[in-house]
C-alpha cells in the first residue's frame, strides 16, 4: 500500500527544488580604525574608534564640537592607532584600550611611536 490509499498525505519534492543558481553576495567589511589622541607627552590621552580615521581626527583638530572632551583638554595629537575589519572588533579593542592603566598605554604608544610625534601629517600625506 502506498501513502495515499493509508490515508497519508504524500509529497513530492522534485530533487533540485528551491536551489537557486545565484551568487551569494558577501558584505564587505568596513574598515574601522581605533586610535590613540594626546594632548601632549605626558598629557591627557584619549582612545577612540572611527570607521573614517583622517576625517575624524580632523575634526579633533577643528574642535568642532566645543564642549567635548577633546575639546576641553586640547587632545587632537594622533599618536597610535590599530586597523580592524569589523566594528565589533574594534569596539572591544577600543573598550580595553579605555580600561588599561596609563602606564601600559604609554608603552604601548612608546612602543611604537617613540616621541609620540603626531601622526596625522603622515596620515594626509600618504
Amino acid at each position: 500500500m502506498d501513502g495515499a490509499e493509508s490515508g497519508k498525505i504524500v509529497s513530492v519534492v522534485p530533487a533540485k527544488a528551491g536551489i537557486r543558481k545565484e551568487k551569494i553576495k558577501t558584505k564587505k567589511e568596513k574598515t574601522f580604525y581605533v586610535y590613540l589622541l594626546a594632548s601632549g607627552k605626558n598629557g591627557t590621552i584619549y582612545a577612540g574608534v572611527t570607521d573614517n580615521l583622517t576625517g575624524r581626527i580632523a575634526r579633533h583638530k577643528k574642535k568642532i564640537i566645543q564642549e567635548s572632551f577633546t575639546a576641553k583638554y586640547k587632545v587632537d595629537k594622533l599618536i597610535y592607532c590599530e586597523i580592524f575589519s569589523g566594528i565589533g572588533r574594534a569596539l572591544y579593542r577600543e573598550k580595553r584600550l579605555k580600561n588599561r592603566k596609563r602606564d601600559r598605554k604609554a608603552a604601548l604608544i612608546e612602543n611604537q611611536n617613540q616621541g609620540r610625534k603626531d601622526l596625522f601629517d603622515d596620515l594626509i600625506t600618504g
